[in-house]
């Protein structure tokens, strides 16, 4: 274990900029390759990879920068922070519907099959 605190910053550095290339390549060869605007988890996923991407990146950003009024850097931190937290809890949300589909909905396309 080293002690040379340059050291560590390069290694931070050096990783945050792999980290940020791999999570932003996701959405983009998502977005491109993919289908992904047919489905709802499709949007889901996308905004999910969107919203991690944000905040790696500007976690990488703000290892070499940082802007000179905190109060910027903590509306910044607050905006893609909610991103991470909405799009968290729409995909645990849709997850747990296809988990746990509503009885009414069940009862209704019983209904609907044995009337044809």
């Amino acid at each position: 274990m080293t002690h040379n605190i340059h050291t560590l910053i390069i290694w931070i550095r050096v990783v945050a900029m792999i980290t940020s290339c791999c999570v932003t390549s996701f959405p983009v060869i998502y977005g491109t390759l993919f289908p992904w605007r047919h489905r709802e988890i499709g949007k889901l996923i996308m905004f999910y990879a969107v919203s991690v991407a944000i905040i790696i990146d500007l976690s990488t950003l703000f290892s070499f920068w940082r802007p000179s009024d905190i109060l910027v850097v903590f509306w910044i931190d607050a905006l893609v922070l909610t991103l991470v937290a909405v799009s968290t809890s729409l995909i645990t949300l849709f997850m747990l519907r296809i988990k746990f589909p509503s009885r009414k909905g069940k009862s209704n396309e019983r209904e609907g099959l044995q009337r044809s």
